[in-house]
């Protein structure tokens, strides 16, 4: 079963009874962020593997305090993110009840240490935790959804300003016009007369109508923008290749860089 959000993922969990959720997946592709809102949505506590890492030994299994981590997670229940998630709990010999393998773009093998990327592949070919997986959770879809809701809700947002700023505008033209053909047809007498300036209607007409101008320009300043553009992606598999994933994108944001670029 594959999922792209959150609600979805504790959705899958309702009524399995699960004490123990594992997250596992590759080198920085979002098990911690999967990890942490799952435990904020469904309340259960988050056990980090990174946390019992001790620093600067190489490696990542072999440097794990592993007594201090089996004796947090006696509370239930309880989500462990990490790497190799399946080997850590067979040492600690724990299984998990439901386990959540998330893909999707992972970290660049140039930005951590060698030896870890190595020993993340090797794990991959021995327990082949795709296949063991209840939920593969897409981080791609999950990302490109989240940005998708914000990049929506901006453009929306944009356009209703741009809409009160046109319809402004209008009434502008209106009011002004109105104004100015009373001005023509009572011969033009002052309406306002203080500090010894008299405005006639036809000038005050005049200045309404002006600045119909300038809610019009706000308007077309405001206006949600497009801009559509082909992305390549690259995510890394269980058998160490690199998938490279082809997709179009439509935002503001491209708009803007677009125009910057």
């Amino acid at each position: 079963m594959e999922v792209a959000s959150i609600t979805e993922l504790s959705r899958a969990l309702e009524n399995r009874g699960a004490a123990i959720i594992g997250v596992d997946g590759y080198l920085g592709v979002g098990k911690t962020t999967v990890a942490t809102r799952l435990s904020k949505q469904t309340g259960y506590s988050c056990v980090h593997l990174d946390d019992y890492l001790v620093p600067h030994k190489g490696g990542f299994v072999e440097n794990l305090y592993l007594p201090a981590l089996k004796t947090v997670i006696g509370e239930r229940p309880i989500i462990i993110e990490g790497l190799c998630l399946l080997e850590v709990l067979e040492r600690l010999q724990i299984n998990a009840d439901f386990l959540v393998y998330v893909t999707g773009i992972s970290a660049s093998r140039k930005d951590l240490d060698k030896k870890v990327f190595d020993e993340t592949d090797r794990y991959l070919q021995a327990y082949q935790p795709t296949k063991r997986a209840e939920v593969i959770f897409n981080m791609d879809k999950y990302n490109s959804n989240s940005s998708n809701e914000i990049d929506l809700a901006y453009i929306k947002a944009k356009t209703a300003i741009s809409i009160i700023l046109a319809i402004g505008g209008i009434l502008s033209i209106l009011v002004g016009a109105l104004v100015f053909v009373l001005g023509l047809q009572g011969g033009d007498t002052a309406l306002i007369k203080a500090a010894g300036v008299e405005v006639s209607a036809k000038g005050i007409g005049g200045v309404i109508l002006g600045t119909s101008a300038v809610w019009a320009y706000l308007a077309y300043l405001v206006r949600p923008q497009y801009s559509r553009k082909r992305e390549v992606k690259e995510s890394k598999k269980d058998d160490g290749s690199v998938e490279r994933h082809e997709f179009e994108s439509s935002t503001q944001t491209g708009a803007r860089s677009d125009k910057n670029a």
